[in-house]
């Protein structure tokens, strides 16, 4: 996996366009709870497979409180609808340059402290955020 570094809102729309026509299955993580109530959990419910509490997910282990993994599940047709709904958000988060001009923080965006990781038909990891961090990996040739 290589680190991806998303400076821009074009970065973010690079991401999504590289996962079109090859994920599979999303695994949404809420960061300790759970929130029902959120606007990508509402929109991807038709599409989910499995709720459960869990410590560790792709790129995370945790100690403490249990976090809510959301796995979702879908067609070709159906992914243009959810890749379309996830550019709704101006990103997953922004690196942004610190006092002495390095990209050494993070911006949170609308979407929030949740993780996201997209899966191929195989299980493999296309790419995976742990967004608190603003740490963004992909297996995809950028």
């Amino acid at each position: 996996m290589n680190e991806v570094l998303i400076y821009t809102r074009e970065d973010f729309i690079k991401i999504l366009t590289l996962l079109k026509n090859k994920t599979k299955y999303i695994e949404l993580v809420i960061p300790y709870g759970d929130n029902e109530n959120d606007d990508l959990v509402q929109f991807l419910e038709p599409y989910l497979t499995t709720k459960k509490k869990v410590k560790s997910w792709t790129g995370t282990k945790t100690k403490g409180k249990s976090s809510t993994m959301y796995k979702y599940e879908y067609n070709e047709q159906d992914e243009k609808k959810i890749l379309k709904f996830l550019h709704n958000y101006s990103s997953f988060f922004f690196h942004i340059k610190d006092s002495d001009g390095f990209y050494n923080e993070v911006k949170l965006t609308e979407f929030g402290d949740k993780d996201i990781a997209f899966f191929d038909q195989k299980g493999n990891c296309l790419f995976y955020t742990t967004t608190h961090e603003g740490l963004a990996y992909t297996s995809l040739v950028l």
